[in-house]
This record gives structure tokens, sequence and C-alpha cells, in this order.
């Protein structure tokens, strides 16, 4: 679309974000945010103001993202992912621009902005809209069986599914306690501050809706800084197998990054 010739990517602010969240599926906040870049067109419709159609969030991983085990050493995310990954937390573009490739272009031009090794992403949309599809290797995250029964437990024991509970704000008696006794099916052990603080009903909710998250089919997605600067930590922290299928040029093996392409969990 000619329109991208006149879009160009640059570093923005939490501003941006909010400026344009309402327009996001999910939650209008943004946690540990490291980078902020929006998309901005320059001029249209005889106006020669610079307009910010598109922004993306980039934050530290501080809860592990489920799906990473098929690219990464489970030890090596455990303990060194906050130095060396970036997660896409929110990106949305206007719907006045969809469908052109400008989210392809905002996050293809600031990734590697970002000095970093990697960037990874955990999203429910993208089973929908598969918006990394050139860029990132891909893999569909689907709920375990533990989780799966925990869901059916809680429907049993209050009537009603879990996610009818969270999206309500209708608080049954026992609820809290149930959140107590299953939440690390859902949730890694990062989270247990906030099981403490369940009497707040805030917290309650906040907590019911990151487990129903967690339990909701998802893409997790891996970008691969092509930078040699990085090739040292990305051989450490990979699987060999994902190496050899998605990145064999960390080896010298061919001439660039090798276009990824969908798999299955």
């Amino acid at each position: 679309c000619c329109l991208l010739s006149r879009m160009r990517v640059e570093e923005g602010e939490y501003g941006d974000w909010l400026a344009l969240s309402f327009l996001h599926y999910r939650s209008h906040r943004a946690g540990g945010v490291r980078k902020v870049y929006r998309l901005v067109l320059d001029g249209m419709a005889g106006s020669h103001h610079p307009r910010t159609v598109g922004v993306v969030v980039y934050s530290t991983p501080y809860f592990k993202a489920g799906g990473y085990g098929h690219c990464f050493n489970r030890g090596w995310y455990e303990r060194r992912r906050f130095g060396h990954i970036l997660r896409i937390q929110r990106v949305v573009i206007h719907p006045s621009f969809r469908g052109i490739g400008a989210a392809k272009k905002l996050l293809t031009s600031s990734m590697p902005m970002l000095e970093t090794a990697f960037v990874e992403i955990l999203s429910v949309m993208h089973r929908v809209i598969n918006f990394t599809r050139d860029f990132m290797a891909w893999f569909e995250v689907k709920p375990s069986a533990e989780k799966l029964k925990a869901l059916k437990g809680f429907e049993d024991r209050f009537g009603v599914g879990l996610y009818q509970v969270a999206r309500s704000g209708r608080l049954l008696r026992g609820v809290a306690d149930w959140v107590r006794k299953n939440y690390t099916i859902f949730l890694d052990s990062s989270y247990s501050p906030y099981i403490r603080r369940l009497r707040d009903r805030r917290i309650l909710l906040l907590t019911l809706r990151k487990i129903y998250v967690s339990a909701t089919p998802k893409v997790y997605g891996l970008w691969v800084n092509p930078d040699p600067r990085f090739r040292d930590v990305q051989l450490e922290a990979l699987r060999p197998e994902f190496v050899e299928r998605y990145a064999p040029w960390l080896h010298g093996l061919g001439s660039g990054p090798r276009l990824p392409h969908p798999t299955g969990s």
C-alpha cells in the first residue's frame, strides 16, 4: 500500500500508548514498560500534520510466557531472560490502517532498535490474525489437561464458569479459597505476593482474569535478532532443534535469517 511509504517508526512514550489504548481488546494498562515505539503517518487528506496510527509497547518479561519451552532451554530462560528478552506487551493499529502491513512495518522496524537478543510475544489475538507470520517463529500453546480439569472443578463447585465470574465482577463465596488452592496450576511462583492480598476485591478479580487468560489457547512467537553481537548468548539460550529449524544462520549455515513457518504445539 502506498500509505506505508509515508509512514515512519520512531521512539515514543507511554502517552502514545494511552492515546490508542481504547482500541485494544485487552486491558488499557501496561506494566513493566521498557520501550514504546509509534508508527507515524506524515499528513493525509490535505493535512501536513503527522498522525500516530500505531503503537507497540515492549516490556520486561517478569512472568514466564507459556510456550517458551518450544524455543529456549528452560534453565536459561528461567534464570537469564531479564537481561536478554523483551516482550511485546501491546500492539495496536488504528482501524483505518489495518490490513495494509502497518503492524509488520511497526514491529520489524522497531525490534532492531531495542538492542536485545530476543523479542517474544504471547497473544490470543494472534490465533485470529497472524501479524508476525513472516518474521517470528510461532507456536500454538494449548492449555494443559491439569488447567482444564481445574476449570471444570470451578464450574462444578460454583455452577458457573470462571470467565463469567471474572467478567461480571460478581464474586461468589469461596472463590478466594479456590484461588488459593489452585493458582499454582495457572500462575508461577512470582505471583505469590498477590495471593496474600485476595481480600482486596480488585486483586481477586485481576487474579481470576489472569487465571482465565493462562488457560486460553494462544500463540507464542519469537524473533531472534540477526545482529552477530548476540550470537553467543543466542546459541546458549536456544534449544538445538529450534536453531536447526529456524535459525541455522547462527551456525554460519545460509546467508541470513530464515523466514519462520507455522508449527503446531
